[in-house]
Formats: structure tokens, sequence, C-alpha cells
């Protein structure tokens, strides 16, 4: 069930944004059917907006069409899991080890505060779970992106930007209990020391396994909700 929008005239960008963020945090499960008219009087808006925000969630990979029409959420397999964070491991481990030859004082400085401002958001009391999520998420991407950034390599700051925007990096921060989310943080803070260190085998190693920890936080969210369902 979607909680209705705003009594005023709703964009498609914010049916997109509320139906989006019910498919990446599972409240709309994974095969769940979806239908226009039931969202659109669930949302208390027209058929028009939802149909639109419907396409830009399959240009997304988030939805895809049904065996016998209509649109269903998407499954994302624990291949498809292992497979980006493979690659995720590779681009962001080579980013990791080229920032700790060149990041700048004003580029760690960055890294520092946006360090800060999540152990902030994870103590801070939160009402609604979605949007403490969906911020976490945001820091988070900005953290990585810097690092991106710090590398000097344009090909290599778009590559990382790519992966930072798919439907599986938004899925993260949903599937991880508040303790993971802390172990997560808390790496943020021992890769600065080393990108200060300038030790670069150190930062390539351990932004991998950081990575890798982080797929395997998503392989075992998947089996235990197949478990479940």
């Amino acid at each position: 069930m979607l909680e209705p929008l705003p009594k005023r005239s709703s964009t498609v960008r914010e049916v997109h944004q509320r139906l989006r963020s019910a498919i990446v945090s599972g409240a709309l499960a994974p095969e769940v059917r979806l239908y226009e008219q039931r969202i659109a009087a669930e949302l208390g808006v027209s058929r028009t907006p939802v149909r639109e925000a419907l396409a830009m969630l399959d240009a997304e990979d988030l939805v895809v069409a049904g065996r016998t029409g209509g649109t269903i959420v998407r499954r994302v397999s624990v291949d498809e899991v292992r497979e980006t964070y493979e690659v995720r491991a590779v681009v962001e481990g080579h980013a990791a080890r080229l920032a700790a030859e060149r990041i700048t004082a004003d580029q760690l400085g960055v890294l520092r505060r946006l360090d800060e401002r999540m152990k902030r958001a994870m103590d801070r009391p939160h009402a609604v779970e979605d949007v403490h999520v969906r911020r976490l998420g945001e820091l988070n991407a900005e953290f990585h992106r810097t690092i991106g950034g710090a590398t000097g390599n344009r090909v290599l700051a778009r590559t990382l930007e790519w992966l930072l925007t798919t439907p599986l990096y938004a899925r993260a921060y949903y599937a991880y209990s508040d303790p993971l989310k802390r172990a997560s943080i808390s790496d943020h803070a021992r890769m600065i020391q080393l990108l200060e260190a300038r030790d670069s085998d150190a930062c390539e190693r351990f932004w991998r396994e950081h990575l890798y920890r982080g797929r395997d936080y998503m392989i075992e969210h998947l089996k235990t909700r197949e478990v479940g369902e």
C-alpha cells in the first residue's frame, strides 16, 4: 500500500520517486505486479503520471514487462550482485590507488566532513526511515565519488559515477542493518587515514575489501529474503 501524495498537482517526478523508493526499499517486493489504476488510486493522482513514472523505472531497469503484459518489479539476482561488485572492486580499488598519489588537502577535507555527516546522521533520531536511508546513501555515494574525483582521471570518474547510479547501489543501504551501516561508515575513517599516509597499496587493498564486504552483505540479504518469500 502506497501513502497518498500531497493534495495538490503531483508531478511525474514525485510519482517516480515514490515508486522508486518503494522498490529499492523492498516495500514493493520483487515480481509484484504494478497496476496503473491501483497505483493512481493509492497515490491520489491520474493514470498519466503513473504511466510515465513506470516508463522511467523501466529505463532504470527497476521494473520489467510481465509475461502476460503489464509491469512487474524486477528481481535482483545473486549473480548480478556478484558481477557488479566485482567491477566496482576493480574500478574503485584502482581509484583509491591513484587517489593516494594525487588527492589534495581540500579533497581530504571534503572526505572528513562527509564522514562526520554520516556519523551524525546515524546518531540522529529519524522519524521517516526511507528519508534517513536515502540520505545515508547520498552521503556515501558522495564519499566514493570524491575519491574518484581525486584521481584526476575523468574516464575513471565517469565510470565510477555510472556504477553509483545503478539501481543495485540504491538498494544497498536498505539491505544493511544499523550495525552493518555503522561498520561500513567506520571504514571511511580508516580510508581517510590511508589516503593521508599516501599508501597506494594499502588504499587499493582496503577499498577492495570494503566493497567485497558490501557484496557479501547484499548476497546474504537476498538469500534471507528468498527464504522468507
